[in-house]
């Protein structure tokens, strides 16, 4: 129940007038409540309370003051009106941090603003309490990271709060063991100005970190693969020290911009690299801290007016002194008259010009989309002058990422087991579709299948009342190592006829491949997984050049399924209508590449006029769409030409998938016709 009326009353005229409160005073008021009320009222615990009030004032018994406090708390529980809840834990945070103890001020000014949430404060009080909060945070964190969480709230404090604040961070600044001259120095140039902290922060000039560097760098070099991007951070990082040699020397050097893309599939270490690039700015002396905020479009942009300036602002004002990492960059672009994105990027552009020295924003996202949003916007193009291209990784890379998983997580490939890994990494590579495919994420869905097929295996093994060793635990067998798209078994409930059907088809796939000399399939699989009842995996293409006859070649294997139902069952399924897509668009690409059987200048112009896009063939130009269908015919002919002559091995392979469900590697080879000796292009 609360506190009595008339008792409330005498605790706000004594807590309101410290400079009247006196020891024996409140020793008078607490022995009365304590013999009125009890050891355990909410009276004693009020008149307990002026002892931190006091100890606060005065800078005294601070000691007897937070012990006061923290039974008083305990007494009353949550029985208190929440004014008092947050009153009470703040003058706590302040005797404990009075006493050297960081870890307890800040944990007691945590709960302190917990309250004040609770109790719905708003405006200058709700500020003050984050600003203590973020104040007392100096304890533990670095100075630069102070004052960058200080910086948004400080010019709308008031001279009281920013006084507190002020003398707060100079008592760390002395009392704090660990901190380094420099930041000692940071925390108590803020003075109790409005731009006090900003007049701080200027302040610090850019201190160089050569072993940080060093570490930052040896990181990344020990990334796997990304050879390309390694190259250009490498060159990066010379260009910035040879401009802060030439600014010593007294040479001109222009006003760097550090804002920059990554272009790139998702998986190949975007995110990782950018985190990195955010220790090497600091190392450098250009950030003053390493920190990474990682956001996208939800967000930065809003639902309804006047709310997404805001939203980007605030997210701005939290990476400020590091990095702002936007993934999927391009959604930013409007896609509608009501799209808001468009003020996200004006925003944005702001910020990054205007904080250009304590920021960095990094823009990452598909390679296309992101040179579309460039291209479309003359401000982020200018403000964004480096660009990291992220390539997809091979196949050997792929496998070394998933060794390094399994490694890291205490696990070890038996021989066999490490071959089986290889072999899919392989797969992963062949049957990737650059649209989609996830890189390293795919590898982890590996790695998180194995080990589940492992822990299943190894499960009933202790059920069957095995004692399992530290050996076991940690080895993955050849059977463990397991890929959900290869096929669930228990996803198999075809009809037989049906089951028959996928067989043909997918036989289609992999003998028109074989034939038409593109690589070849290495796995036939009519198991169903989550994505399509059955599928083929070919060889990774790691040819450098591709020609006219290549693509028609990829595009007749795509046409491949359908061409085997049709001459099967004299018509195609359903499941052919992917296929007719996919076929599309690889000529798409043809047709870019101007390879066309007629390359006309006309068609080509058009296409670009139309502003077609790789992957939709419906807004191209009529010569264009003209184009596209005539190399799709003569795919055509090739593909039905292929399974027309090799029939009797396209019901081989058929009955041989309808017994195995999967047919693969020395097995499929023995199954399909020898491919076909590919001649090199040659002068004329």
């Amino acid at each position: 129940m609360p506190v009595r009326p008339e008792i409330a009353d005498r605790y706000e005229a004594l807590d309101g007038k410290p400079a009247d409160l006196t020891w024996e005073g409140i020793d008078t008021f607490a022995a009365e409540m304590k013999q009125k009320h009890g050891a355990r009222s909410l009276e004693y615990a009020h008149a307990l309370a002026l002892y931190g009030r006091k100890a606060r004032w005065t800078r005294t018994e601070a000691v007897r003051g937070r012990k006061s406090l923290e039974e008083a708390l305990e007494i009353v529980g949550t029985d208190l009106r929440m004014a008092n809840q947050v009153w009470w834990r703040q003058l706590l945070s302040l005797l404990v941090h009075s006493l050297g103890e960081g870890e307890l001020a800040i944990r007691y000014a945590g709960e302190m603003l917990d309250w004040a949430v609770k109790a719905g404060y708003s405006g200058e009080s709700m500020r003050g309490y984050r600003a203590n909060v973020a104040a007392l945070a100096a304890w533990k964190e670095r100075a630069p990271v102070v004052l960058e969480g200080l910086r948004p709230l400080w010019a709308e404090l008031t001279e009281s709060q920013r006084s507190t604040n002020t003398a707060l961070l100079r008592e760390i600044a002395t009392d704090r063991k660990d901190l380094e001259d420099e930041e000692r120095v940071l925390l108590r140039a803020v003075s109790s100005d409005a731009d006090g902290v900003m007049k701080a922060l200027s302040t610090r000039g850019g201190t160089a970190d050569k072993a940080a560097l060093a570490a930052a760098l040896a990181e990344l070099d020990q990334l796997t693969g990304l050879q390309g991007v390694k190259l250009q951070v490498h060159r990066l990082v010379a260009q910035l020290r040879v401009r802060e040699a030439r600014h010593e020397a007294g040479l001109p050097v222009p006003e760097g911009v550090y804002h920059m893309a990554f272009m790139g599939p998702p998986g190949t270490g975007k995110t990782t690299v950018a985190r990195l690039l955010g220790r090497i700015f600091r190392a450098l002396g250009i950030l003053p801290t390493d920190k990474l905020i990682e956001t996208d479009r939800s967000g930065l942009v809003a639902q309804y007016v006047g709310q997404t300036a805001p939203k980007v602002n605030a997210k701005v004002d939290e990476a400020i002194g590091g990095v702002l990492f936007v993934d999927e960059a391009y959604a930013l672009a409007p896609t509608s008259g009501n799209d808001f994105g468009h003020e996200a990027i004006a925003t944005l552009l702001k910020r990054m010009e205007d904080d250009r020295k304590r920021l960095v924003v990094v823009l990452a996202g598909y390679a296309e989309e992101m040179q579309k949003l460039l291209d479309t916007n003359p401000g982020l193009r200018s403000r964004v002058p480096t660009v990291i291209d992220f390539r997809g990784y091979a196949a050997s890379e792929l496998n070394a990422i998933l060794v390094a998983m399994f490694r890291q997580q205490g696990f070890e490939l038996t021989p066999a087991a490490a071959v089986r890994a290889r072999e899919l990494c392989e797969l992963l590579r062949a049957g990737a579709d650059e649209r989609s495919f996830g890189n390293a994420r795919e590898v982890r869905n590996v790695v998180d299948d194995t080990l589940g097929a492992l822990s299943v295996r190894l499960a009933a093994r202790m059920d069957a009342g095995a004692t399992l060793s530290s050996t076991d635990l940690k080895r993955v067998e050849v059977q463990d190592v397991t890929w959900s798209e290869l096929g669930n078994p228990a996803l198999d409930t075809l009809a037989p006829d049906h089951a028959e059907v996928v067989a043909v088809h997918e036989a289609g796939h992999a003998l028109v491949r074989q034939v038409v000399g593109a690589p070849p399939p290495v796995l036939v699989t009519i198991v169903p997984s989550g994505r399509a009842l059955g599928r083929t995996f070919f060889a990774a293409d790691e040819r450098p050049i591709l020609q006219r006859r290549d693509l028609i070649a990829m595009a007749a294997s795509a046409l491949g399924g359908r061409a085997a139902e049709e001459e099967v069952y004299g018509s195609p399924s359903a499941g052919a209508i992917g296929d007719l897509g996919m076929a599309e668009r690889i000529l798409l690409h043809a047709l870019k590449a101007g390879l066309s059987e007629d390359s006309s200048d006309k068609a080509l112009s058009e296409y670009v006029l139309s502003g077609a896009s790789s992957s939709d063939i419906r807004t191209m130009s009529g010569q264009a769409r003209k184009e596209v269908a005539e190399m799709l015919a003569e795919a055509w002919v090739l593909a039905r030409d292929a399974v027309r002559t090799h029939r009797l091995a396209l019901d081989v392979l058929t009955d041989a998938l309808l017994v195995q469900k999967v047919v693969e590697g020395a097995a499929l080879r023995k199954l399909l016709p020898r491919a076909p000796v590919q001649e090199p292009a040659r002068r004329r």
